[in-house]
């Protein structure tokens, strides 16, 4: 699990970024179900300009971030 301020790694896209924050959201009219997302700016991603994040829903996020290590994850 990682925290707002982290700064994270996606080797799928092989870019670094933080996470800005963690989201609630409501899934479903009856039940109610809240999920968990990371907001991530990935520094160089053009889709996160002007502010966009990308949005990993935390169970899959877990999985698939890394905490970010200059020494392994330099370019």
């Amino acid at each position: 699990m990682f925290d707002a301020g982290d700064l994270i790694y996606d080797p799928r896209l092989r870019m670094a970024g933080m996470i800005l924050h963690i989201e609630e959201r409501t899934l479903g009219d009856k039940d109610k179900t809240i999920e968990l997302w990371y907001n991530v700016m990935l520094f160089g991603d053009p889709w996160c300009r002007d502010g966009k994040t990308r949005d990993y829903q935390m169970n899959h996020g877990d999985n698939i971030l890394e905490l970010y290590n200059p020494q392994i994850h330099k370019e």
